[in-house]
């Protein structure tokens, strides 16, 4: 189990790895992870397609904004 964030709580004590984060980033690490899966097309697109509405738009958003390279900076971590 990896815990991903800014102290040492019992939870990261106990995890197998503790990735600490920038304070109050953690948003821009689930949006750079929806970003990479957005990318890498590592989601149903045949449920998306069926079953969902904004998602192009909301897929411009997090593509233009998130990507590694920004969530790096802002998050601390790579």
């Amino acid at each position: 189990m990896v815990q991903v964030e800014p102290r040492l709580s019992n939870t990261a004590t106990k995890s197998d790895k503790w990735i600490p984060i920038n304070p109050g980033t953690e948003g821009a690490l689930a949006l750079g992870l929806a970003s990479v899966i957005i990318k890498e097309t590592l989601y149903n697109k045949s449920f998306v397609n069926n079953f969902s509405a904004g998602f192009d738009k909301w897929k411009r958003r997090i593509l233009d904004g998130y990507s590694p390279e920004i969530v790096t900076k802002v998050t601390g971590i790579d």
